[in-house]
């Protein structure tokens, strides 16, 4: 086929690309909070995340500037102009005494005589970084933003500190509790060292939010950072000049090597964990960061949550940089992939929405067959039994109630809606459920046969299951934790009698591990992800497990005195799918290829 003739063809198919437009999914979304100006790692991280978008993988919902200097405004409006992406919010620290540095490169200058910044010509035209965070932070749904810090902790600080407003009445500590799934943070040096930059230029802040931060933080530091050279790529090996005299990353790092020579991945390496996890090529050192008055940092060995964890490179440095500095090849048989994802696009959809509609249908009856219930997710099931009321439950933590679960019963008693939104992230209850139906005991114990587990048989151990029984506040999780170590509590275990009931639920899979989640102990009493071998060991029952659907109170033997009431109906049907953000990429390769080909080449 000539290139003249797939030109049509690509125009229709973009038409169906604007009809599909309308269904999207869920990605991250990311607010960045830098200080870009003296060194190039800031804008590298910018270039990051705006090719990373480009790729679908997250939205940038703000560009918050920590550093006080005058033109940041316009240099971050400059930089999101050159993406594509001149709608982005931006805010700017108002504090009086916030710290100003452009250092000496005078990349800023470089960058705004040759890019175009229409939107702000000074800091005064943006709005405050604090009042944008709340406004933002208000309208987010719970824990559905990650935070990414690459700078000075002066806007981190300030929000910590601030009571309700007119955009929500939640103080800022609750606010952040509320929306922001995890923060990642460049800064500090680790376990321990000299004051490093980013901690150090506003230690005030640093020692105000961070060992206090309420969400779980991953700190990349400097010592991590100095271990890669970034950019190397863009530069000619000879020169040490930009290859690409009109890219405002290469120009910068250009800037830099002239001057002080080779710069390393500070902030480009938190960015990376924040959007592509550690789990590849870190690991996580569990603790807490303790900050002097003169920003020397050092780790002590506190696990309380919300966790904090610092890196630890398990790569080598060319590994990170074949990540970070990337080639792009776009060839053309990205217009047969384009293609394809479109196809895959609705077959993707259709599964989502067959899904939702098992969740949302008749139960029925718990399926005799007990080998394939992986193959049923999804499915709504019922069952007869009880919850074994005197184990000590394992909690899935942080998890957020899902908003359309906010009318249901109050986990501790009081009034669901007399308390801040701020409770809105707590844990997932899981709780052993021992199984009276007798059609199913005989198909447990004729699989046990069958496995060769006559031990189990001949000691008459129960059918016994796990189910979530269903979201509770973090205090509550708490109390319970802290009953099971009281030791003259547990002298004093009341006798619960257990009630059989029939229970509703929705069959699960063991959860994926997502990239920057920690991993689970057992031990702590929580766990960070849903694996269903690893608390059927801990809880001795069988490797199924259920979503409660509906809710269903219960009594624990230690803890008889906590009304314990999970709010159910925790079922979130999450597929990845990325087919619509494949689409796009591929044909706009193609596009590019015929608009060179056809338009620019004659030209030349």
């Amino acid at each position: 086929m000539k290139s003249s003739q797939l030109l049509p063809i690509c125009i229709k198919l973009f038409g169906i690309l604007l009809i599909l437009a309308n269904k999207t999914e869920q990605y991250d979304r990311i607010i960045v909070d830098t200080d870009i100006g003296a060194w190039p790692d800031d804008a590298g991280s910018l270039a990051m995340l705006h090719k990373w978008a480009d790729n679908g993988l997250l939205e940038i919902q703000a560009i918050m500037a920590n550093n006080a200097y005058e033109g940041i405004v316009p240099v971050i409006d400059a930089m999101n102009h050159f993406y594509g992406r001149p709608e982005i919010p931006i805010g700017v620290t108002k504090d009086p005494n916030a710290t100003s540095f452009t250092g000496d490169l005078h990349w800023q200058e470089w960058l705004l005589a040759n890019f175009r910044h229409p939107k702000y010509q000074n800091n005064s035209q943006a709005p405050d970084s604090i009042q944008l965070y709340r406004k933002l932070l208000s309208k987010a749904s719970n824990g559905s933003i990650k935070l990414l810090s690459i700078g000075y902790l002066t806007n981190l600080a300030n929000l910590l500190e601030t009571s309700g407003d007119e955009f929500s009445p939640l103080t800022g500590k609750e606010l952040i509790q509320a929306k922001v799934s995890h923060t990642f943070v460049m800064g500090g040096i680790f376990p321990t060292g000299e004051p490093e930059t980013n901690i150090a230029g506003d230690a005030k802040s640093s020692v105000k939010s961070l060992p206090h931060w309420p969400t779980p933080v991953i700190y990349s530091g400097f010592e991590v950072g100095d271990f890669v050279p970034c950019g190397r790529k863009l530069l000619n090996p000879t020169t040490n000049r930009s290859i690409d005299q009109l890219s405002p990353i290469g120009k910068f790092i250009e800037l830099f090597t002239l001057k002080y020579g080779v710069e390393g991945c500070y902030d480009e390496l938190a960015t990376l964990i924040a959007v592509k996890g550690y789990e590849n090529y870190f690991e996580l050192v569990p603790g807490r960061i303790m900050i002097l008055e003169n920003g020397t940092n050092y780790w002590i060995n506190d696990k309380s949550a919300p966790p904090q964890w610092y890196t630890k490179p398990k790569v080598s440095s060319q590994t990170l940089l074949d990540v970070i500095d990337p080639l792009f090849i776009l060839p053309i048989a990205t217009f047969c992939l384009g293609t394809w994802q479109i196809y895959r696009l609705k077959w993707k959809l259709n599964l989502i929405e067959k899904l939702n509609s098992l969740v949302k249908s008749d139960p029925v009856e718990f399926p005799e067959d007990l080998t394939n219930l992986q193959e049923k997710e999804y499915l709504k099931v019922r069952l007869n039994g009880y919850f074994d009321q005197t184990s000590q439950p394992i909690f899935i933590f942080p998890r957020p109630l899902l908003p359309d679960q906010s009318s249901k019963s109050e986990p501790s008693g009081s009034g669901l809606f007399s308390q801040s939104q701020s409770r809105n992230i707590g844990a997932l209850m899981i709780m052993p459920f021992v199984v009276t139906e007798e059609r199913l005991i005989q198909s447990y114990n004729q699989l046990l046969i069958q496995s060769d587990r006559s031990d189990v048989l001949i000691n008459k151990k129960d059918f016994r299951i796990l189910v979530n029984v269903g979201w509770i506040s973090r205090e509550l999780m708490d109390k319970i934790n802290c009953s099971k170590d009281d030791q003259n509590r547990n002298k004093l275990v009341k006798k619960i009698v257990n009630s059989n009931i029939e229970m509703v639920g929705v069959i699960r899979k063991t959860e994926k591990r997502e990239p920057f989640a920690p991993k689970n102990e057992v031990g702590s009493g929580y766990m960070s992800r849903r694996d269903i071998a690893q608390m059927a060991d801990k809880l001795d029952t069988t490797p199924i497990f259920l979503d409660a659907h509906g809710s269903y109170p219960v009594t624990l033997s230690n803890c008889s005195e906590l009304e314990i009431k999970p709010i159910g109906s925790q079922t979130r049907v999450h597929l990845r799918n990325e087919h619509l953000s494949y689409i796009i990429t591929c044909l706009t390769g193609i596009f590019s290829y015929l608009w060179f080909m056809k338009i620019f080449r004659p030209r030349l």
